[in-house]
Order: C-alpha cells, then sequence, then structure tokens
C-alpha cells in the first residue's frame, strides 16, 4: 500500500550546487505561468536561463518582445499584454473554468513558436479543518513551536492531486520604529491608514496524490511550523490548488531533487522536464510549467494561549511620537488591503 505525501521545504545552506548541465552558451527558455478560476489577471513570466554556477547577484534574461497566448478546448485564443521584466498578463474579466483544458502558446521574435500540452482544470474539495500540535523545545530561542495539520475530504473517484502554500499575516500598529543611541528607548510612528505584514511560503513544494484514499477523509496532512512567540493569535491564510498528473510529477520531481543528499546510491540530478515543447524542435530543452488549477482558501487564527509556559523574553515597549503618522508602504512583504477572513 503506497501513497506519496511530499512536503519539502527549500532551505539555503552550505551544499554542493547542483548544475544540470545547462551550457553558459545555450541558455534555455524558462516558463513559469498558471490560470486557475479565481479572478485574474494570470502572469506567465519569459526569461532565459542562467548558469547555475553564476556568481551571486547574476540578473536574469527576461524576454520582453513576445507573443504570449492562452488557448482554450474551444479554440478561443487570449493574447496576454506586456507588463514589465517578462511578464505578460491576461486582458481583466479573464477567468478559469473548472472542467476546461487550456494550453500556453509563445511566438518569439524570431520565429520560434513553444506550446504547453493542454491541461484540464479539475476541481477541488474545501478543507475540513485545520489545527495544531504543540512540540516543547529543550533548547534554542523558542521554547517550542506548532506543528500545524489539514483534513480533508477527497469526494471524488477519480486520481486527485493537490497542492498548499501559506500566507502569514500581521497587523502593524506601527509603520516607524527609532532607537534612541542615548537610553536606548524605542520610539514609534502611527501607520496613516491600516497595514499588514505577510509572510509567503516562498520555495515550499507540498504536493499530494489519492492514488489509495480516494471518496474518504484524508487526515493529518502537514502544512507548516508555527514559533511559539507569543500567546497572540497566529493569523494564517491556507492556500489549496488541484494539480494535474503531469504537474504532479513536474513538482515530485522538483521535490526528488531538492532531497537529494548526494549519496553514493541516489539518483543523479537532471534538468526536470515540464510541459513546453518547441513546435519545431521537440529536442530542445524548456524548463518551467504551465499550470492549471482550481483554488480554495481557509483562514484561520491560531491560537497559542494554551501553553502552560509562557514564552522567552518580553515585548518591546515603545514611545508614541505626537499625533504625526507614516504611510503603510505597501509592496512585496505590506499591503493595506485586509486579508480574507480577518
Amino acid at each position: 500500500m503506497k501513497h506519496y505525501c511530499l512536503f519539502t521545504l527549500i532551505l539555503f545552506g552550505c551544499i554542493t550546487p547542483y548544475d544540470p548541465g545547462i551550457s553558459q552558451n545555450t541558455p534555455k527558455l524558462v516558463v513559469d505561468g498558471m490560470i486557475t478560476d479565481e479572478e485574474g489577471p494570470y502572469k506567465v513570466v519569459l526569461y532565459y536561463s542562467t548558469p547555475y554556477n553564476n556568481a551571486p547577484g547574476s540578473s536574469a534574461n527576461f524576454i520582453n518582445n513576445a507573443v504570449v497566448t492562452i488557448e482554450d478546448e474551444e479554440g478561443i485564443s487570449t493574447p496576454l499584454r506586456y507588463n514589465r521584466s517578462g511578464i505578460y498578463e491576461t486582458p481583466s474579466g479573464m477567468r478559469g473554468m473548472i472542467g476546461k483544458s487550456y494550453s500556453l502558446k509563445i511566438v518569439l521574435d524570431d520565429g520560434s513558436e513553444y506550446r504547453s500540452t493542454a491541461e484540464r482544470m479539475i476541481p477541488i474539495p474545501s478543507i475540513d479543518t485545520i489545527y495544531g500540535e504543540y512540540q516543547r523545545f529543550s533548547r534554542g530561542f523558542l521554547r517550542g513551536e506548532f506543528s500545524l495539520f489539514l483534513d480533508l475530504t477527497d469526494v471524488s473517484e477519480d486520481e486527485s492531486y493537490f497542492s498548499w502554500n501559506w500566507t502569514h499575516y500581521t497587523f502593524e500598529k506601527y509603520c516607524g520604529l527609532s532607537l534612541n543611541s542615548i537610553d536606548g528607548s524605542l520610539s514609534a510612528t502611527n501607520c496613516c491608514e491600516p497595514c499588514w505584514s505577510y509572510e509567503r511560503c516562498n520555495g515550499c513544494i507540498n504536493i499530494f496524490s489519492d492514488e489509495l484514499v480516494k471518496g474518504s477523509k484524508i487526515p493529518r496532512i502537514p502544512i507548516t511550523k508555527i514559533p511559539y512567540d507569543s500567546q497572540d493569535p497566529y493569523f494564517l491564510i491556507v492556500t489549496q490548488r488541484s494539480l494535474t498528473k503531469n504537474a504532479y510529477y513536474f513538482w515530485k520531481d522538483a521535490s526528488d531533487l531538492v532531497s537529494n543528499a548526494g549519496g553514493v546510491f541516489d539518483k543523479p540530478p537532471v534538468a526536470i522536464k515540464g510541459n513546453l515543447v518547441n513546435s519545431n524542435d521537440p529536442e530542445e530543452q524548456v524548463l518551467g510549467f504551465f499550470e492549471v488549477s482550481s483554488v480554495q482558501h481557509k483562514s484561520v487564527y491560531f491560537e497559542r494561549d494554551n501553553v502552560d509556559e509562557i514564552p522567552f523574553g518580553t515585548p518591546p515597549t515603545y514611545r508614541v511620537v505626537g499625533s504625526s503618522c507614516i504611510p503603510c508602504d505597501e509592496g512585496a512583504y505590506r499591503t493595506t488591503v485586509m486579508p480574507q477572513g480577518w
């Protein structure tokens, strides 16, 4: 009895660099794109690969002059608009439909044409519940952490594949902090509007196949770990996506590659095959994947005040500076948009 349940967190450390044999003189087309049943716009990012052993800080060679379209099974073609830095976006109003198949077509300025396989948007069930278990540490800067799990009822009789991601939000009362170099006191300036900082599960590969559990409850699927650094609730949005079989095995290969410890009997590293090919040269290596997914979200305030001992340390105190305020600096880590379910 065997089924796969893979949860791999990509960590950066002192490891031997992986080089899949991409020559510096032969850059490869890299495609990163997705369409879902949520409101768009959807994005497709195109660039040429750079060698894995390039010096840190090497910039990607973005492709800015391609013709990119998404086609459905009825032959309806939707052109994407170039935005910036190799990013192409669908027009407003486009939305994927469950049950339909979609493919990606790319034509470069030299006439080279690339197509993805047609991927069908598969429905996905809702998450039943999210819960956690506390584990105490014997050493370190934290007393412990919570392991988060979810339960899922798989109602489909067909083989199904899933992936998960999460985003953690924190409400920011202050948008400016400064340290008094004389007495070490902290001064704070209020935000001019509601402001949240957020952290995503970047680099996570959380996938699952229901090969042997179709139509039944799937318990204790691990999602993430939450630090016990406060007794305040920890707000999290878990995003669940359906995967096609092609996408599942693409990410499974990626997970296997990341977890390869480099032992004597490990498989040698190879470039992972995606679902795009050159129409005129099928042997050309194309990196990346065009995904088609339905999506479900579940928000949770995870309580952390049920542990017998309090976290290490004490919360800092701030002296609020007058009645002035600082705008919420929206960007990659902050937003003024209230999270769903807050």
